[in-house]
């Protein structure tokens, strides 16, 4: 498994989720006014949420394409609780076989026959992970565009969103402060770019009937695609088996307590799957 593609998934995923807060306020307050083309992506982006969150829970098929142009297909679950929190299931395709779940006790990877608990991982992170539904949140130093696009004939709104100098180079900063002591001398040693893949701008493909996100694209402040994800054989507002989101019983548990453990805990799990 090649550590440089494994370390910049990780900070995509990361950094995706890093830089949301809540978007608070009713848009009540909007009736009557001529609004901006800004105006009206951000009051997309609360209808969209508020609609998710009223849904019981909803499935789909995951195809994501990575900075290589490489593919992989997962099926993604996801449960709204009582409480107000979400729980996640993503099987993917990977070989071998791997599952993450996010559930009551924490974030997870389920590899074999070993379940390694994400420590280190926020909640905002694993939904950058699982990407599906959800959005990203209104911020004062990103800008909001929207404008008709279609996706696997699905009528959308598209709402781009793009971040400012001044937060992409925070997202540097705190991706630095992530890495362990070893790692920061080598991106200082060989003066590394964090920023370079960063997903500066994001295109959200958000369905007019349904307001699902049916697509959610990622680019780099070169204009290079990072990353796309597109849903398909989508089933909203039916609640998965509660069971989906439970860890097995019969799996060793392991823990990662920093980003750079995952690799390694996951590389081992690997090895005994393929060793049995």
């Amino acid at each position: 498994m090649n550590s440089k593609r494994i370390f910049a998934g990780l900070v995509v995923c990361a950094v995706f989720a890093l830089f949301q807060v809540v978007l608070a306020g009713d848009d009540a307050s909007l009736k009557g006014k001529e609004l901006s083309n800004s105006e009206k992506a951000k009051m997309l982006l609360e209808k969209a949420r508020k609609t998710m969150k009223r849904m019981k829970g909803y499935s789909a098929t995951m195809l994501t394409e990575n900075l290589t142009g490489k593919s992989m297909t997962s099926k993604y679950y996801a449960l709204n609780n009582p409480d107000g929190t979400v729980s996640m299931r993503m099987e993917t395709a990977h070989i071998p076989p791997m599952v993450f779940i996010t559930n009551s006790q924490g974030h997870w990877y389920i590899v074999g026959d070993v379940a390694i608990k994400l420590n280190y991982m926020t909640k905002m992170q694993a939904n950058a992970m699982a990407n599906i539904g959800q959005l990203p949140k209104v911020q004062d130093d990103v800008t909001y565009s929207v404008e008709n696009g279609k996706i696997n004939d699905v009528e959308c709104f598209v709402v781009t969103t793009k971040m400012s100098d001044k937060r992409i180079k925070a997202a540097a900063d705190f991706i630095l402060k992530s890495l362990s002591e070893d790692m920061r001398k080598i991106v200082r040693k060989n003066k590394m770019d964090l920023t370079a893949n960063i997903p500066v701008m994001t295109k959200l493909y958000i369905g007019k009937d349904d307001l699902f996100v049916y697509s959610v694209e990622q680019y780099s402040k070169a204009g290079t695609r990072i990353s796309r994800t597109t849903y398909k054989d989508v089933k909203l507002n039916v609640a998965p088996d509660k069971h989906l989101f439970e860890i097995p019983a019969d799996k060793k548990v392991k823990v990662a307590k920093t980003i750079m453990d995952l690799p390694k805990i996951m590389m081992g799990a690997s090895k005994e799957k393929v060793n049995k």
